[in-house]
């Protein structure tokens, strides 16, 4: 698989866009119908692919391991309603931060 997004090969941090860009490329579409003659303008998408570089990024990446984390805990509650994958990334935040109000 080659990835869409330019330098993932040089810099690990950028597992996390690439992760966001292939999970709502091909997620966006499904959800909001009226969006998808717009997306075929742009590289395809894939949620598994994108759930591979979020999960690599909230394992190995320095900067955005807190992002990768958070997106991962909200992408598994709120669009695929599957809190049981999602409730080990929730709980490396709140261990992590844990007088974080928001986690």
């Amino acid at each position: 698989y080659k990835s869409s997004i330019p330098f993932l090969d040089k810099l690990s941090e950028f597992y996390f866009t690439s992760g966001l860009y292939n999970y709502y490329a091909a997620k966006y579409p499904e959800t909001h119908p009226a969006y998808k003659p717009f997306m075929a303008l742009f590289i395809a998408g894939n949620k598994e692919k994108g759930f591979a570089d979020l999960d690599y990024a909230s394992k190995n990446c320095v900067f955005v391991k807190t992002e990768a984390l958070y997106y991962l805990t909200g992408i598994y509650s709120k669009y695929e309603i599957k809190p049981d994958k999602a409730r080990p990334y929730s709980q490396q935040l709140v261990s992590k931060f844990p007088d974080h109000f928001f986690f």
